[in-house]
């Protein structure tokens, strides 16, 4: 019992230093520690992961720095930059892992989205702030999205916002997991969360 408690205080000190090491004002530091999906229990190693969606402004930078430069998706028109705080939509999943690729990040996995999401003992699996729905608390079949930062009912304990509603947001989770090839056209990817056009629990 001493051992185990002395290994849980050690473990708790090393999470607190990665966290301070890896601080970053635009993400979160999770813990490692276990989740359930479908009922199975993971284990889940610490990892960062995007305070908020990704915007039309940082996904523009992207665009117009990025080696030979990218595409913004078309659907989205010319005005861009009067919607420059309201997250990227008809972002395909190339498109996903290309900016998070250039930023120095990668997209998350399913188990690590739903550890944000509610990896800690006493969180829900389906609100943000509980079992119960609440209007208003999440941009949830409105018909369009907010800002990425409008919503802070919709923030998770572990910090992060709009996991509930606002934009779907991708992981690089295979719906057909193959461990044994990257993604390619034609394979289907997981997306999680809820938004502005589909009602779905956490």
């Amino acid at each position: 019992s001493g051992d185990a408690t002395a290994l849980q205080t050690a473990e708790a000190s090393l999470q607190r230093y990665l966290a301070a090491l890896l601080d970053r004002s635009d993400m979160v530091f999770i813990p490692g520690g276990h989740v359930s999906i479908a009922g199975i229990r993971t284990n889940v190693p610490p990892f960062l992961i995007d305070r908020t969606e990704v915007s039309i402004k940082e996904f523009k930078k992207f665009c117009l720095q990025a080696t030979g430069g990218w595409p913004m998706p078309g659907e989205l028109g010319d005005n861009v930059d009067a919607y420059a705080n309201y997250p990227l939509t008809y972002a395909a999943w190339f498109d996903a892992q290309a900016y998070a690729a250039w930023s120095g990040k990668t997209l998350p996995t399913r188990e690590q989205w739903a550890r944000a999401a509610y990896g800690n003992e006493d969180a829900s699996e389906l609100f943000p702030w509980g079992e119960e729905w609440k209007p208003g608390s999440a941009n949830i079949q409105t018909q369009q999205s907010w800002e990425v930062d409008a919503c802070k009912d919709d923030r998770v304990a572990s910090g992060c916002i709009n996991m509930a509603g606002n934009v779907r947001e991708w992981t690089r989770s295979m719906v057909m997991a193959d461990n044994a090839k990257a993604p390619d056209f034609g394979d289907e990817m997981i997306v999680c969360g809820g938004s502005f056009l589909h009602a779905s629990h956490l």
